[in-house]
């Protein structure tokens, strides 16, 4: 039985695994977000990393968050806010701080890899897939298409009528 690694959001991993138990259908699947593949190959932390960035920087946890989300994609350019990162980086790993899975793409040699319920792939998500070194296919699931009722009303008075009485409806 080939081994099948899935990249797909917690939402369509949940919905794979309902469908193939309730018909009685057994894989090999293996199952990574974008997410997981971006701390898996290119490095992650962990509070000591945002600790670290708190105390030397003095900023608040979800800034020293942005910082570290900011260094995933960082090109050498010649621009202080980039330079401000790239500095940060290296003082990160002068300093031990980020955690690398140096052999995490070792896991995808011989594998089929399938890119499910994407119907347009990011530019940060083609580059997580072209670190892999490995094909993959595009599954892109039927979705139903969903053709939202739009309404139009001559001013505002009119508009928030109209809201109330369909909230009327809905709870009535």
């Amino acid at each position: 039985m080939e081994q099948t690694i899935i990249i797909s959001t917690e939402e369509n991993k949940k919905n794979i695994l309902r469908e193939n138990s309730k018909n009685h259908v057994f894989r090999n699947l293996k199952f990574y977000t974008f997410q997981d593949l971006k701390k898996n190959l290119f490095f992650d932390y962990d509070y000591k990393t945002i600790a670290f960035i708190m105390n030397y920087y003095h900023v608040s946890v979800s800034v020293a968050k942005i910082y570290l989300e900011n260094l995933y994609f960082l090109q050498d350019i010649n621009y202080e806010k980039v330079q401000f990162l790239l500095n940060l980086k290296a003082l990160l790993d002068e300093n031990h701080l980020l955690i690398y899975h140096d052999n995490f793409v070792n896991l995808f040699k011989n594998k089929k890899v399938i890119v499910y319920g994407y119907q347009v792939l990011t530019k940060e998500q083609k580059i997580i897939l072209s670190k892999l070194h490995v094909p993959y296919e595009l599954y892109q699931k039927d979705l139903k298409h969903y053709l939202p009722t739009i309404y139009e009303a001559k001013n505002m008075d009119d508009e928030v009528h109209f809201v109330l009485e369909e909230i009327g409806k809905l709870i009535a």
